[in-house]
Order: structure tokens, then C-alpha cells, then sequence
């Protein structure tokens, strides 16, 4: 089972929020919305602190256990005891300068509860961290049981749910029951776009949510400073089948030199890289400058500080350049996701078109001078590949991630490694092969590599066996210095064999003992060179 949220928020969705109270819809603007969470968050605190000292941490090893009064914690008697310690049981808004009250339902306090304060509880402590609560949302459960099936919970609490195509534009309209005497209703519209039926956009979630093939667990309203209210559903689904092995396509997805990303698919004519409708690289590239000349400044305030001068100009210098560098990061930050999102999206898009079975990303444990290589080194590639990683799921796409090295040096077309990059690409852009002379774009060739099956036992057998070839290839290299840079990397690589400790050095030998009995020959040789002190006890159990 997937767990997963929608968030649909007033600033980017154009969202009408509206309380219907005795029949009539009573139109909420964002600040009524911030003063009912406000008020609901100040009488969760108020038990949140009556609650805390009835808790006690124990810690066994690595391991923590939270009880509550000497019993064990678990997230029910959480919200039950923190529901009971509330002062009230209802909020009182001003909303057109008439007062309402709205009574709560005791369930959707602790759905509230349970939702966004256990986290803290059970994580913020074990840290030894202080317990604070930030933003609350105010949750309704939809709450299936033996005696209430998940159509009939959902009708108690969602009272409608429509959505209308209407030209280029989704209308939808959700009301759900949050209070005992009053139900929210959200309306919002979205922009068609092209190819939005094999996107796995809101539209799509909600059509899902809506025929129950996705389950809602919750479904409510929060308020975030700056971001505005915001209406938000949590619902899971099963994981859906791969497909099946007659189809089955692997998309490569390598962290360009040129590009931010470059992907190829195995069996399939399509590669490149994803392009956007905009110049977005001058836009992150100008940011990155502004944020450097920002921080270039600060620096030298700060030695004007610590040389003693400092006046009132420069105090105020200092706070003006301050703000702006954390506005000018925060830009960054939302810039960078928004892009992260619309890459993941689009790259999802062409895997489902081409019935892609798994993507295989590079496992990011990049060296700087890695980091370094790449196109755009400052960018967020976790998190990019974070989002590959959840639309793969949504999609039924299986994600595995392989350690890249020598990728960007192995000739797809016959499997030649260079052992030092400028032998391949004297470019950066362009990959020639040496030894078959096969030429590309070095990101597609990178790609390829990486969506190859059982890649990285085949890099590793051709790094131990090809040094009669480069000799072959680079004459200009002296034979000795060719041989030192083999020997420094069967060294990596069999240290990399025995720190794992899971057999793979024995699986590989077994390999090529069968297939490649020259490659054997050569590794058996090198376990015997490369008996060095940290390897001793290890190499003689082979």
C-alpha cells in the first residue's frame, strides 16, 4: 500500500473556500481560515502541554520506546488522551461581522491530532529535540470498519465531489463534513494541457480518488504564512502490477555533463534530454549569481566587524543584505522544486507512453569533483530523483539505482572502458570509442550504459581484463603508467568487494571463470599482487 498527499493551495489553484452553516454557504477568505486553524492550534497546545509531562522516554540500545502514564504509546491513546485534555469543544469566528460557532467533532480533532502531532512525539523526543507545534491542519477521517464499508465512511464524510471538464478548463467541487453543525466546500479549476491524460497530474488523482481506486484517509484545511490556505487529501492505493515480460523496456537516466538530465530506453528509439518551454537555465544560473554576489558582501561586513568597524550604515547594510540572501535562497528553493516537479512529471509521461518496466538511476554518492563534472552541480538532484521515484511508484514502475562510475567511459556499441575519461571524450559532449570508433552525444552513451542490464558487474570485469587493450589504444601513455592506473582501480574495486561482505567477489570469479577465462586468470592474479594487510584474512577465505 502507497501512502500519498494532494495539496491544493489558494495561491496556486485559484480555490474558493466557503462554510455552509444551517443551508447557507458563507464565503471564507484565507484570514478566516488562518483564525479557525489559529484558534484550533492554541487549544491543541494548551493540551499538548497539560499532555507532555505524563510522557516518559526509554531508551534500550538504538532503540526508543514512548510511554504515556506507564503504558506504551501508540498513535490511538496518542489522539484519544490528547482529544480528552482539550479545554473546548468548539470555535467561535467572526466571519462578515456575524459571530458562528462551530461545534467539533470529537474523531476529526483526533484524525487532527493523530495526523500531525504523533510525528513529533515519536520523533522530535528521540532526538532530544524541543516539541513544537508548527502547523496543524484540521482533519476529517474517513474511517472504514467491519460494520461500515470504506463507499459508505467516505459518503458519511465527503457530501459531494464533482468534477467537470469544461473546454480547457477542470472545474471541481469538494465539500466534506468538518464540524458538527457545518461542512467546508472548496471549489478550484485547473488548466488542460496536452498530453494531460497520461499525465499523473491532480486531475488524474482526483478522477482516482473519485471512482475509490485511490482511498482517502483524511481530507481537510491548513494554513501556511506566505503560502496562504490550503484544502489537503491523504489517500493510498495499492501498487499496481509491472508489466508484463514480453514488454519489458528499461529507461537509463544519467545526470548530464551537458544536460541536467539525458534518459534512453532500451528497445526503443526514443532519448533525450527534458527540455522545458523556457529558458529556466539563465534564470537558476543568475540566481546562483546574485546568491554568490549576496554572500561575497556579507563576507565583507563581517571583516569589517571583526576589524572593529561598525556603524549604523553598515548594521543596516548587514540586515538589508541578510534578508535578501534568504529570500534570493528561498527563491532558489521553490524554483528548483516547481522544475524538479515538472521534469519528474514529463520524464513519467514518456515512460508510460513506452511501457517502460523500470528506470534506473544513478545512486547519488557523488565525489565534488564529481559534482564538479556535472552540468548544473549546485542543482537538487535528490530531490529531482526523489519525485522520478514516487511518479515511478504511482505508475507501477519499478526504480532501481546503480553506482554510475565508468559509465560516461564504456562503449556501449563493444564494451570498451577507458580508464581515464580524455581517452574517450576528448570533448565533453561527444564519446568516440576508440577500439570499434562507435561516436555519440556522451550523456546518450552515459544512458545506455546505465540501463544495460547487470551493468555494473560488466564494468567491473572489463576494468580487471582490458589492460592488453589500452596499451593497444593509447600508445602515448607509458606502459607503467597505464598499469598504475589499473592497479589503483582493481585496488578500489576490491576494496569495494570485501567492505560489502555479501559475496559478490565470489559471484563475479564464479562469472568469469565461465564466460571470460582470460579476465579470470587476471583477477586471480591481482588477489594474489594486491595481498596487502587490510586484505590478508579476506583473500585467503576466497
Amino acid at each position: 500500500m502507497v501512502n500519498k498527499n494532494l495539496k491544493i493551495t489558494s495561491g496556486r489553484d485559484n480555490v474558493e473556500f466557503y462554510l455552509i452553516v444551517d443551508g447557507e454557504e458563507i464565503p471564507l477568505k484565507k484570514q478566516d481560515i488562518r483564525n479557525l486553524i489559529t484558534e484550533f492550534l492554541k487549544d491543541v497546545r494548551l493540551a499538548y502541554i497539560k499532555f507532555l509531562p505524563n510522557i516518559e522516554l526509554i531508551q534500550t540500545g538504538k532503540y526508543f520506546t514512548v510511554n504515556i502514564n506507564s503504558k506504551r504509546l501508540t498513535n490511538k491513546n496518542l489522539s484519544n488522551s490528547l482529544t480528552k485534555l482539550i479545554p473546548k469543544n468548539y470555535i467561535e469566528l467572526e466571519i462578515n461581522g456575524s459571530k458562528v460557532k462551530l461545534d467539533y467533532k470529537k474523531d476529526y480533532v483526533a484524525a487532527s491530532i493523530l495526523y500531525s502531532v504523533a510525528k513529533d512525539i515519536t520523533g522530535n523526543l528521540k532526538e532530544g529535540k524541543t516539541v513544537v507545534i508548527k502547523n496543524l491542519q484540521y482533519l476529517a477521517r474517513i474511517k472504514p470498519d467491519k460494520n461500515t464499508p470504506y463507499d459508505k465512511a467516505f459518503s458519511q464524510v465527503i457530501k459531494e465531489f464533482e468534477i467537470v471538464e469544461n473546454g480547457k478548463t477542470v472545474e471541481c467541487v469538494i465539500t466534506f463534513s468538518a464540524f458538527k453543525n457545518a461542512s467546508i466546500k472548496v471549489k478550484f479549476k485547473m488548466n488542460l494541457r496536452k498530453n494531460f491524460a497520461v499525465n499523473n497530474s491532480y486531475y488524474q488523482i482526483l478522477n482516482r480518488i473519485k471512482n475509490q481506486e485511490y482511498k482517502v484517509a483524511y481530507i481537510g484545511i491548513g494554513y501556511k504564512e506566505k503560502k496562504g490556505a490550503f484544502l489537503l487529501i491523504s489517500y493510498k492505493f495499492e501498487k499496481q502490477p509491472e508489466t508484463s515480460q514480453e514488454q519489458e523496456k528499461v529507461m537509463g537516466v544519467d545526470l548530464g555533463q551537458v544536460y541536467l538530465i539525458y534518459y534512453s530506453i532500451t528497445n526503443s528509439h526514443s532519448r533525450g534530454d527534458i527540455s522545458l518551454s523556457y529558458s529556466w537555465k539563465d534564470k537558476i544560473i543568475g540566481i546562483w549569481n546574485r546568491k554568490k554576489h549576496l554572500q561575497k558582501s556579507l563576507m565583507e561586513i563581517r571583516n569589517l566587524k571583526k576589524q572593529g568597524i561598525n556603524d549604523e550604515s553598515i548594521e543596516k547594510r548587514y540586515e538589508k543584505i541578510v534578508k535578501e540572501l534568504n529570500s534570493v535562497r528561498e527563491y532558489e528553493k521553490n524554483f528548483m522544486e516547481t522544475l524538479n516537479k515538472q521534469i519528474a512529471t514529463k520524464l513519467i509521461n514518456i515512460a508510460v507512453k513506452e511501457k517502460v518496466k523500470t528506470i534506473v538511476l544513478e545512486d547519488l554518492s557523488l565525489s565534488n569533483e564529481e559534482k564538479n563534472s556535472l552540468a548544473f552541480p549546485k542543482w537538487n538532484y535528490y530531490q529531482l530523483q526523489s519525485f522520478i521515484e514516487n511518479k515511478a511508484q504511482e505508475n507501477g514502475i519499478q526504480v532501481k539505482k546503480i553506482n554510475p562510475a565508468y559509465t560516461s567511459q564504456r562503449c556501449p556499441s563493444c564494451g570498451f572502458i577507458a580508464f581515464y575519461k580524455e581517452m574517450v571524450r576528448p570533448k565533453r559532449e561527444k564519446f568516440t570509442c576508440p577500439v570499434c570508433g562507435f561516436s555519440s552525444n556522451a550523456d546518450y552513451v552515459a544512458s545506455l550504459n546505465i540501463a544495460e542490464e547487470n551493468i555494473e558487474e560488466k564494468i567491473k570485469a572489463r576494468l580487471i581484463s582490458d589492460i592488453e587493450k589500452i596499451k593497444k589504444v593509447d600508445k602515448n601513455k607509458k606502459v607503467f603508467t597505464l598499469f598504475a592506473i589499473r592497479n589503483r582501480i582493481v585496488k578500489g574495486l576490491l576494496k569495494e568487494f570485501f567492505n560489502t561482505n555479501n559475496g559478490s567477489l565470489k559471484k563475479l570469479l564464479k562469472r568469469l571463470e565461465i564466460s571470460n577465462k582470460e579476465a579470470y586468470n587476471t583477477l586471480i592474479r591481482d588477489l594474489k599482487q594486491f595481498k596487502v594487510e587490510y586484505l590478508d584474512k579476506r583473500i585467503s577465505n576466497v
